[in-house]
């Protein structure tokens, strides 16, 4: 078992920790870059590209087209998003739904996402995750992307409370790294597939209910 109780602020990744998204994402930059740059990329080498929210992601890899076409582009892919969501997360994990209300009646709890605000906004309404959150850091509130602390840093001074208060969990090495270079704890989690960190996390998770509070 995992002990948090003497943390306050729990902080959140939500791309394949609190939600099984990363399917549905590859599966929407597939069919932008399809439409939009005539090519076919693996689930891999979308992954390759992540670093950054969804609309910093498509401006890069169409980099060098008009600027109507990647505006097109980014409405398509929200669209599509939009579209999907239900077909993909049909199935959603509702424990961890369920462990996250009951953390947040006694404790702060926090999203750090690499995700821009808008889909973030389109999952939290479709999951049924609205006004759970004490606080949200998405890639579009900060200059640097994961692994870059900043968005820890930001979270740490919104609460004014130190580092050794907070715990970060996530499921990428972008993660933890991010929480390493902050000073935070970090849980490594493998609640919906069987991840490999690079960088060792504080603790690893296999099951959400591994963690007390």
């Amino acid at each position: 078992m995992i002990d948090i109780s003497k943390k306050e602020v729990i902080i959140f990744d939500f791309d394949g920790t609190i939600a099984d998204t990363l399917p549905l994402c590859f599966e929407t930059f597939r069919k932008t870059f399809s439409h939009f740059n005539n090519e076919i990329l693996s689930d891999k080498q979308i992954e390759l590209l992540f670093g950054g929210s969804e609309e910093s992601i498509i401006r890069k890899r169409l980099a060098g087209k008009e600027e109507e076409i990647i505006s097109e582009a980014i409405e398509y892919y929200f669209k599509v998003y939009k579209n999907l969501h239900d077909d993909y997360l049909q199935k959603m994990d509702t424990i961890i739904l369920e462990k996250i209300k009951k953390i947040a009646s006694e404790k702060k709890v926090v999203i750090f996402t690499g995700k821009g605000k808008r889909g973030l906004t389109i999952s939290l309404e479709k999951l049924g995750y609205n006004n759970l959150f004490d606080y949200i850091v998405s890639d579009d509130d900060i200059n640097y992307s994961k692994p870059n602390p900043e968005g820890l840093y930001k979270i740490v001074d919104f609460f004014n409370i130190s580092e050794t208060k907070c715990i970060f969990i996530g499921d990428s090495d972008a993660d933890i790294k991010s929480g390493i270079a902050a000073g935070i704890e970090t849980i490594g989690v493998n609640w919906f597939r069987g991840n490999i960190f690079s960088v060792e996390p504080k603790y690893v998770s296999y099951h959400i209910n591994d963690i007390i509070y």
